[in-house]
């Protein structure tokens, strides 16, 4: 059996919002989280932070294993020159003196049919640069329901004071009207090791989130289609491809969903 109790505090007043949550589980420890988000001047501002103690217990969650804090800063500017981000991260685990900081930056511009989004991430362990990349991502929309994607990526690694790559390229098309939805990707991807893998999102069957990984070197591609004849009904399929080394991986997966 366990229990937990938990005090919350929600405060807004215009533009700003501000909350806590404090909660002390079955095993006498005391954890929780915090923040606001506000606007200044052209920015918006985003603050949060996390505490928990080892032994804490979540009845959605594990258990803590470290003394374990950390938080989170983010800054977005909207302006005719593009959208700006910038993300701050830090993460510590108090009793292996493991301090963990991470930076990003991200930029999109929208140009008539054309979008462009950059991504670039550096990561820091106990001060020492030890992972970055960047992503591109292009869009072309000629037509309303009809869209071409591009993608690349690269991510560096330190493994052992020795830098591995990764790469990827992926080009995908798309045609979405509102009962049907084609979707076709074919990628490329090349990896040092395992230990610099690369991570690429793709759509997938509903209620799957899909962040998919790859490593060593392979291409792989999906056709997803989905068909929604009525309101309360909709069939959604997809089929992938992977070549790897010498061996090929076919998947084949489909949903039927009906709302009453």
């Amino acid at each position: 059996k366990f229990w937990i109790s938990a005090f919350d505090l929600r405060y807004s007043s215009g533009n700003f919002y501000l909350f806590g949550e404090v909660a002390r589980s079955f095993r006498n420890q005391l954890g929780g989280i915090f923040g606001f988000t506000s606007t200044f001047g052209f920015l918006d501002f985003n603050l949060a932070g996390k505490f928990f103690p080892a032994g804490f217990y979540s009845p959605k969650g594990a258990v803590v294993e470290d003394n374990y804090d950390g938080g989170i800063l983010t800054l977005k500017n909207i302006s005719t020159l593009g959208k700006f981000e910038f993300i701050y991260s830090l993460d510590n685990k108090v009793e292996h003196d493991s301090l963990q900081r991470e930076i990003r930056l991200n930029f999109e511009k929208r140009v008539s049919i054309l979008t462009a989004r950059l991504q670039f991430r550096w990561r820091y362990t106990e001060e020492v640069k030890d992972l970055s990349g960047s992503k591109v991502f292009l869009r072309i929309k000629p037509l309303p329901r009809l869209f071409f994607d591009l993608r690349f990526g690269e991510r560096y690694v330190n493994n052992a004071e020795v830098w591995e790559k990764g790469l990827f390229l992926a080009l995908e098309g798309a045609y979405k009207t509102k009962r049907f939805v084609f979707r076709v990707r074919g990628c490329h991807y090349i990896t040092d090791s395992y230990t610099s893998r690369v991570y690429i999102y793709e759509i997938d069957l509903p209620g799957i989130i899909n962040n998919h990984l790859f490593y060593n070197q392979g291409n792989y591609g999906f056709v997803y289609l989905a068909f929604k004849p009525f309101d309360c009904l909709k069939l959604t399929s997809k089929y992938s491809l992977q070549f790897k080394d010498d061996e090929v991986i076919k998947k084949i997966g489909g949903q039927l969903d009906i709302e009453l």
